[in-house]
């Protein structure tokens, strides 16, 4: 019995290290995969907070005319259009922008992300949205969105990855934070992809 057990886990932890192998191989090969120029204009835009450089993406593009709207995602109950306009002062494209952006505070994580993109989509009759995040959680984000967006209309979904300063060079690979990082990501995608 024993030896069944030890044999099995043996088994589970190389298809596991296969599946994180390709997983990392898949997020970092976004990089080239999604730059701005070659992503498609959409009806809107849906930023899924969790680090600056996601918004600053989101307002690029919407004043690139990317996409008539943009829809900012978890949003903190404390932080206002105002503050926003604060941070991005420097750049006058916010200015230009700010009666485009919404603020979404209702969601606190990736699936409730989803339903408020719904909302904020089905109001404005929206079909076509490009999806902002960092590119170890698209993977995760766009499987969510695909399982949890209703059926009744056909969305279309293009994803504008997002990679953080952390994994712009290869020291990640030796950094114990992001490789915990990614393993609790890839983990979670697991969870998703079985559970939902």
């Amino acid at each position: 019995m024993l030896k069944r057990f030890i044999h099995f886990f043996f088994l589970f932890a190389v298809v596991w290290l296969i599946g994180f192998g390709a997983f990392v191989v898949h997020i970092q090969s976004q990089a080239t995969s999604y730059s701005s120029e070659n992503t498609a204009p959409a009806d809107g835009i849906v930023v899924l907070t969790g680090g600056n450089m996601r918004v600053a993406q989101g307002l690029v593009m919407l004043y690139e005319g990317k996409a008539e709207e943009l829809l900012i995602s978890g949003v903190s109950e404390e932080i206002t259009l105002q503050n926003l306009l604060d941070v991005y002062s420097a750049n006058s494209l916010v200015r230009d922008v700010r009666t485009h952006i919404t603020l979404g505070y209702e969601a606190t994580n990736t699936r409730s992300n989803v339903s408020e993109a719904y909302v904020w989509a089905s109001e404005r009759e929206f079909e076509k949205l490009i999806i902002v995040t960092a590119h170890y959680h698209m993977p995760r984000a766009m499987l969510l969105f695909k399982k949890h967006m209703p059926k009744d209309v056909a969305y279309t979904l293009i994803p504008k990855v997002v990679i953080p300063s952390e994994f712009e060079s290869n020291s990640w690979m030796v950094n114990g934070d992001m490789l915990q990082l990614l393993v609790r990501e890839y983990n979670k995608f697991l969870i998703t992809y079985v559970v939902g």
